[in-house]
């Protein structure tokens, strides 16, 4: 007979009587139960279960009865009703699936239960097994607390229960060698961590990844933006290229911990600057708060992406806050751009000597107009002094007295505004606004050291910081996280190459014949437009090859280099 509500099954002497199903899959049915004045699960077996299925089914009930993790729901009593095995679990009153779909779970919750399943999973697979259906519905959640459930289809180290045909797991979760027509037998840890790799990016993105192009991390919650690498790992194709469960809590960790102690660092400084708004805690905290995150992501942008990556990012993000450079700061921008200036004014010269002709350059010692030039040029730059590891006036100064005096002057007339430039762009605007600036106009802005020490609140500005607008939306176009495995499969089939990962951020790509390697830079450099920023980014997959032997390597950054620029050379993402 089926069950039905209201029917009671007995378990160590306990009555449990059953209220409603709250979940189904292919070999049972779990059931609310109420006993004692507490609720419960109960998953019965389906009738008519094959010897197989009742061997998964007692295989289950007795790992989750015997493990003891804190993190594998519990199985308190196993017991028959008219034919059909039952097993007492733990009630939870949420799954995952509903958590990321009702939306609003803080960040650190979200994270809380990817360690939780985390660790559960690093139990089974240090105990041999492989759960294999791992997904939402299959983690169960009570208030900051998650356990992993349903073992049903899980393979155990010394079972024959798999065989090479099965078809296991969820069709949204399953890692590639789950796949219809691979063998089943061949499924390891591996396919669990695709699996969480998954869970991983919908917590925070609710988007479940499909295919080699999905939603980053980053854009719903740049302070997790970590998470966006441990995830492509993951997600590779190939089980051997991903990382064991304890590796990518190992990760997860760190980099957590590591960013907690740095925005602590940060926010501390912020307190003590005198210029800085100070007062009552309840109005002030959050803006101290808010400003020590934007400083710590802003400042890791610089460290991690080029100025045509940057670009993509909305300048006018977390306006709520002003922000301002220090000096050294202001100052290595303004000789940045002096001698960026200087030098574009040079190669302008330059070229006319091509065809015999030339400028006549300032004559310092000889001639006092040209010597008052050189003055205001000299003063101009003193006015923004530099420690001598970063100090560009020697350059400047002698680029600009290459230079013919009517040309000088035009100089002098350019780095005023410059300067006035600078100030504008530096000293009270949105973070990203500021970061963006740094980054196209400081080539060296990623060798400054304690670069947060460095960006300070603006004390005018951030004064109204309850008042002012805001605008949430970090970039100007969402960009897709391109898996690079799909990217270097399509390079294989056209071009004779092969491909070595270095690590988890680099490759390495061999071209066999110095024709070929000559081939695709040719192709590669005929996909952009001349002068446009994507023809730069196809230029710099080629600055550092090295020959030997007529074997060509390049070097590229999996991040950018591939699944940008490479994939949009080969047709994967559009120009």
């Amino acid at each position: 007979m089926s069950l039905k509500k209201g029917h009671r099954l007995t378990c160590t002497g306990i009555e449990y009587e059953l209220q409603e199903t709250v979940g189904a899959g292919g070999s049972g049915d779990v059931w609310l139960a109420q006993a004692q004045g507490s609720l419960w699960a109960v998953k019965v077996l389906k009738a008519g279960a094959d010897h197989k299925k009742i061997e998964r089914f007692d295989r289950e009930a007795s790992f989750q009865e015997s493990c003891g993790h804190d993190h594998v729901v519990p199985v308190i009593g196993r017991g028959e009703h008219e034919g059909h095995p039952f097993y007492i679990m733990r009630y939870y009153p949420e799954t995952l699936r509903r958590v990321i779909g009702r939306g609003g779970a803080d960040a650190r919750t979200l994270l809380s239960y990817v360690e939780q399943i985390g660790a559960a999973l690093q139990f089974a697979h240090e105990h041999g097994i492989v759960h294999r259906d791992v997904k939402p519905e299959n983690i169960v959640v009570e208030g900051e607390s998650a356990a992993l459930a349903d073992f049903g289809i899980a393979h155990f180290v010394d079972s024959s229960l798999t065989s090479a045909g099965d078809l296991v797991g969820n069709r949204d979760y399953r890692a590639p060698e789950q796949q219809r027509g691979r063998d089943a037998r061949d499924v390891g840890p591996a396919a669990d961590v695709y699996a969480l790799g998954l869970i991983v990016n919908e917590c925070f993105t609710r988007e479940t990844p499909a295919g080699p192009s999905y939603t980053s991390v980053e854009a719903s919650h740049p302070l997790m933006s970590y998470l966006d690498p441990i995830v492509a790992r993951m997600l590779a194709q190939s089980p051997g290229n991903r990382p064991s469960v304890v590796d990518v809590l190992t990760d997860i960790r760190f980099f957590e911990a590591k960013k907690n102690d740095e925005i602590a660092d940060i926010e501390e400084a912020l307190r003590l600057d005198d210029n800085v708004p100070q007062g009552d805690a309840e109005q002030f905290d959050p803006l101290f708060q808010q400003a020590s995150e934007d400083i710590w992501y802003a400042t890791n942008l610089i460290a991690s992406k080029t100025p045509a990556q940057l670009a993509q990012y909305n300048g006018n993000w977390h306006t709520r806050v002003g922000y301002q450079a220090d000096a050294f700061l202001r100052n290595l921008c303004v000789q940045s751009r002096l001698l960026d200036l200087c030098r574009n004014e040079f190669d302008y010269e330059r070229n006319i000597y091509k065809g015999g002709q030339f400028y006549n350059p300032l004559d310092v010692g000889g001639d006092s107009k040209h010597r008052e030039l050189y003055d205001q040029a000299q003063a101009l730059v003193a006015d923004h002094p530099l420690p001598r590891e970063h100090d560009l006036s020697g350059r400047i100064l002698k680029t600009f007295a290459s230079c013919a005096d009517y040309h000088c002057d035009e100089l002098l007339t350019e780095a005023v505004r410059t300067v006035a430039d600078v100030d504008e762009n530096l000293l009270d605007a949105p973070i990203l606004w500021m970061v963006n600036y740094l980054a196209s106009y400081v080539p060296s802005i990623r060798d400054v050291d304690d670069l947060a020490d460095r960006v300070r609140i603006n004390g005018w500005r951030s004064a109204t910081f309850d008042e002012n607008k805001d605008d949430a939306e970090l970039f100007n176009k969402i960009p897709r996280v391109l898996d690079p495995d799909p990217v270097f499969e399509a390079f294989k089939k056209s071009w004779d190459v092969a491909i070595t990962r270095n690590d988890g951020r680099r490759c390495s790509i061999m071209f066999r014949t110095p024709s070929e390697y000559q081939r695709f830079r040719a192709y590669a450099l005929g996909c952009a437009e001349p002068q446009s920023l994507f023809e730069a980014d196809v230029e710099d997959l080629f600055r550092n090859a090295v020959r030997a032997g007529g074997i060509t390597q390049l070097g590229l950054g999996l991040d950018f280099d591939v699944s940008n620029t490479l994939a949009r050379i080969l047709g994967l993402r559009d120009i």
